[in-house]
């Protein structure tokens, strides 16, 4: 880098379809079913894929993340470097990637509704009164009693 040139990323960044297999994404997102293709690049279905079209080899993996009944997001692996590396003796493990995923997805989703519900209900409180405002234990004794500390 020279000097006096500034470079701004975004990190991690944002993949766009042409960074992930579109195609494959899709697949899994209209069918919710595990695709394990062993060469991605001398299927039919995903050979014309600019992302894979590029490559050389391309064994891939994809499978749905599912929460609370529903596709939460689309877990995609894949290896440039062998075909055939999706073995499905390796699908328990990833399976069980999977199900982590899809708790932290629930869990994160849930912080931030929790999160917003406190923010919502923060403006919509009424401003404190005098008595609200200070605790219990600060009240002076004879609050509340009909005598006046004045006597």
């Amino acid at each position: 880098m020279r000097a006096g040139r500034t470079v701004s990323r975004q990190f991690p960044p944002r993949p766009t379809s042409a960074d992930t297999g579109g195609t494959a994404v899709r697949y899994v997102q209209r069918t919710a079913e595990i695709l394990i293709v062993d060469d991605a690049t001398r299927d039919d279905r995903f050979a014309r894929d600019p992302y894979i079209a590029g490559l050389g080899a391309c064994s891939l993996l994809a499978m749905p993340i599912l929460g609370r009944g529903a596709l939460r997001a689309v877990l995609v692996l894949e290896n440039r470097l062998m075909r055939a590396a999706s073995a499905t003796e390796r699908l328990d493990a990833v399976r069980l990637i999977a199900a982590q995923l899809a708790v932290s997805l629930d869990n994160a989703q849930l912080y931030s509704d929790l999160i917003a519900s406190r923010a919502y209900r923060r403006r919509r409180r009424p401003g404190p009164s005098a008595d609200r405002a200070r605790p219990a234990r600060w009240r002076p004794a004879t609050s509340g009693c009909g005598v006046q500390a004045g006597w």
